[in-house]
C-alpha cells in the first residue's frame, strides 16, 4: 500500500509544485473548479446522497459558487470569509475533541451539505487569492500541510503509542502529532529566514501561524474521518490509486487555507487585501 501511495503522490506532488510555481492564478483557478467539482460529487456521497444528479448537482453547485465568488464578490468581503471559516475551523476543533461515539447515517443530509460548501469553497478561494499575491507562499502553505503529514506519519510510527483520536481515526497517535509539529515548526523557521528573509515579526507571525495550521491540519484530516465513518465508508472515492479520493487529499487544505490566507496578510502586511 505504501509503495502505491507513493507511485501516485510523488507524480501528483510534482504536477502541483510545477502547476502552482508555472502557471497564472486565472489556470490557478480553472484547476480549483474542477477540483471543486469532484470534491463536490464526493462529499454530496459521505452525506449520503444516493442518486448521481444529486451528487453531480452538488459537484456543479460548489464549482459555479467558487467561480461567481472568484469573480464577482470584492476582495475585502473575501478576507471577512477567510477570517469566519478560520473561526469555524477552530470549532471543528472543540467539536472533534467531543466525539464519544459516531452513529452511520442512512439518509441523506443536508446539514452535511451545508457543511461541504463552507469547508470546500473558501479554502479555494483562499488558494486562489494567496496565489495572485505570490506562488511561492502560496507553494510553502501547501507544503507545510504535506510536511505536518510527513513527521506525523514517521513519528507515529517510530514512538507512536498514546492514541490521539481513536474514535475517529485508531491509527493517529499523540506521539505523531507532536512530530507533525515538530517538523512543521522547523520547516516554518527555515523558509522564513532562509528562503523568504522575513524580518523578526513577520517569522514570529509565521510560526504561530504555522502552529495552528498543523491543529487544524490535524482537525481537518479528523474531520473526514468522521464524515467517512458516519456514511460507513472507507475512502471518499477512488479516483487516486493507494489514496482514495479528492477529498482523501485535500482534507488538511481545506481547514489550513483559510487560515494561510488570513495569516499571510498580517505577515506581509497586505492592505491591498484590506480594501
Amino acid at each position: 500500500m505504501l509503495a502505491l501511495r507513493l507511485l501516485t503522490g510523488i507524480p501528483l506532488a510534482i504536477a502541483a509544485i510545477w502547476f502552482v510555481l508555472t502557471q497564472q492564478s486565472d489556470s490557478i483557478l480553472i484547476a480549483l473548479i474542477v477540483i471543486a467539482a469532484i470534491a463536490g460529487w464526493e462529499w454530496a456521497g459521505l452525506a449520503k446522497a444516493k442518486t448521481i444528479p444529486v451528487r453531480l448537482m452538488f459537484g456543479l453547485v460548489l464549482s459555479m459558487t467558487l467561480w461567481v465568488a472568484a469573480s464577482q464578490v470584492g476582495t475585502g468581503q473575501l478576507v471577512k470569509l477567510q477570517l469566519m471559516t478560520t473561526g469555524f475551523w477552530l470549532l471543528v476543533v472543540v467539536f472533534l475533541s467531543q466525539v464519544k461515539s459516531i452513529k452511520t447515517q442512512t439518509n441523506l443530509s443536508g446539514l452535511k451539505l451545508v457543511l461541504g460548501i463552507i469547508a470546500v469553497i473558501p479554502a479555494m478561494l483562499a488558494m486562489w487569492m494567496v496565489h495572485r499575491f505570490n506562488a511561492e507562499w502560496l507553494l510553502f502553505g501547501m507544503s507545510l500541510v504535506w510536511v505536518a503529514d510527513i513527521g506525523a506519519y514517521f513519528a507515529g510510527r517510530k514512538f507512536g503509542k498514546n492514541k490521539l483520536a481513536p474514535v475517529l481515526s485508531p491509527g493517529k497517535t499523540r506521539e505523531g502529532f507532536y512530530g507533525a509539529m515538530l517538523l512543521t515548526l522547523i520547516y516554518s523557521l527555515l523558509a522564513s529566514v532562509f528562503y523568504f528573509e522575513l524580518d523578526s515579526t513577520a517569522i514570529m507571525l509565521t510560526l504561530l501561524m504555522t502552529f495552528v495550521l498543523t491543529v487544524l491540519s490535524v482537525a481537518g484530516d479528523l474531520f473526514e474521518s468522521f464524515l467517512k465513518r458516519s456514511a460507513g465508508v472507507k475512502d471518499s472515492g477512488k479516483i487516486l490509486p493507494g489514496h482514495g479520493g479528492v477529498l482523501d487529499r485535500i482534507d488538511s487544505l481545506t481547514a489550513t487555507m483559510s487560515l494561510f490566507a488570513v495569516a499571510t496578510i498580517y505577515i506581509y502586511n497586505l492592505d491591498m487585501f484590506l480594501v
